[in-house]
């Protein structure tokens, strides 16, 4: 087999050293880097949840050696994030960072954590070699975040993995022929967890323009909810779309969980209901998804002190959805160097349009003022009209800088730090 030319990409050079809860070196870490590509700046919720319920995609990896030091080679300027791990030791990982040279010193403290262990079968209670199980703080898929903690299934489907500590946790499994397994419950140590893989099945749909049912709805984001979690997916150009390894529980398609969800590519989120359909065959065909184009909305976003235009700021709409579609909210808007926007797909009963921007400060009260304005009445289209223009303007906010560290001075990595009003907004 001729490979033809193999082109390297140019890499840095990162040193240090992994050590124990008490200081010592450990031998035989594992350290890895892996892709972190940013999707904060276009705010793509699909890619966000892809990334939360996927595994990551290991770049490098190293192994520490008998004085506990490791050398990882990770692309230059390139945004990845690092993790270390071993038995016995919960993992311990940097947020997404890019580095430009090399770097000595970058080391890594793990603490003794709280195991997660179980096994993995399908129906029939046979072991399910290889399933990748992943365990994430769901909030790290907001921010810088942390890599995920993964480990696979071994040949009697048993696993065990340490993460590091977080408010909360979410166990995932992926396995090929078997539909996605969530746990949203845990409260580690857990040492003998049962997990029964459900067979999956595909849905297949098209989306369409509801105006003009023979345009297709492009890029769309579709995530499709049953009972144990959910699957995400995009249409092509042509609006068309295959997700496979769907959950097929027992009452009804979804078991109970219901619908699927539509937002992106210009269009007003949607919710169609799933729960008096059944697959045949192994595909729940949907056919075509008629999607409303909305309205569009205009503005410019300005430094409310010196009237300079603020340059990456997100910017969506509020109101004129129902509950589970406000989760969703549609796709934001990012502001270019002018200041201006252009939000596609806002409902025609959305009340108003926001900007947040990190650099300033956002009110949640506004947000609340905002929904009370949709009860009234109020919307940012006047009668007949799909078009209107919003000016916005937002106020700088204080920054605060500081450095976390443990009561032995030593600095902690990966620290989520919040501020808060006396309402705790």
């Amino acid at each position: 087999v001729d490979l033809g030319t193999l082109r390297l990409v140019a890499g840095v050079i990162i040193r240090g050293t992994v050590f124990g809860s008490k200081g010592e070196p450990i031998a035989g870490a594992l350290v890895e880097s892996v892709n972190a590509a940013n999707t904060q700046r276009s705010m793509d919720m699909t890619a966000m949840l892809q990334r939360m319920v996927l595994p990551d995609r290991v770049i490098s990896h190293a192994e520490t050696g008998s004085a506990g030091v490791y050398t990882l080679t990770v692309p230059r300027g390139e945004p990845v994030q690092l993790r270390a791990s071993v038995g016995g030791h919960a993992q311990e990982g940097y947020p997404t960072r890019s580095f430009g040279s090399d770097v000595e010193g970058l080391d890594f403290h793990l603490m003794t954590g709280a195991p997660i262990a179980g096994r993995i079968v399908g129906p029939g209670g046979e072991p399910v070699i290889g399933a990748q199980v992943l365990v994430v703080d769901p909030m790290s898929v907001f921010g810088g975040g942390l890599p995920k903690c993964e480990t696979r299934s071994d040949s009697a489907g048993r696993f065990e993995l340490t993460p590091a500590p977080a408010e909360q946790l979410m166990l995932l499994v992926h396995a090929t022929g078997f539909a996605m397994y969530t746990n949203q419950s845990l409260r580690p140590p857990v040492l003998d967890l049962a997990i029964e893989l459900e067979r999956g099945f595909a849905v297949r749909l098209r989306t369409v323009d509801q105006d003009d049912p023979s345009r297709p709805a492009p890029n769309v984001d579709v995530t499709v909810v049953y009972g144990g979690g959910l699957q995400i997916g995009r249409t092509d150009e042509r609006g068309e779309m295959l997700l496979s390894h769907v959950s097929a529980a027992e009452t009804g398609a979804f078991g109970g969980a219901e619908m699927a969800l539509f937002w992106g590519g210009g269009f007003v989120p949607h919710k169609l209901d799933l729960s008096d359909r059944e697959p045949v065959n192994g595909l729940l065909d949907l056919g075509d998804v008629a999607l409303d184009p909305g309205g569009i909305v205009r503005g410019r976003v300005t430094d409310a002190e010196s009237g300079d235009p603020i340059e990456g700021a997100l910017v969506r709409s509020v109101g004129g959805l129902d509950q589970e579609l406000m989760t969703v909210g549609g796709v934001p808007a990012v502001t270019d160097v002018d200041g201006r926007y252009e939000l596609h797909g806002v409902p025609l009963g959305a009340a108003a349009v926001i900007a947040i921007h990190n650099r300033y400060h956002f009110d949640p009260q506004v947000v609340m003022q905002t929904f009370g304005m949709r009860q009234g009445g109020n919307s940012l289209f006047e009668p007949g009209k799909r078009q209107a223009e919003r000016d916005l303007t937002l106020t700088r906010a204080l920054v605060l800088r500081g450095k976390v560290v443990a009561p032995d001075g030593r600095p902690v990595s990966g620290a989520r730090v919040a501020a808060g009003d006396s309402q705790g907004m």
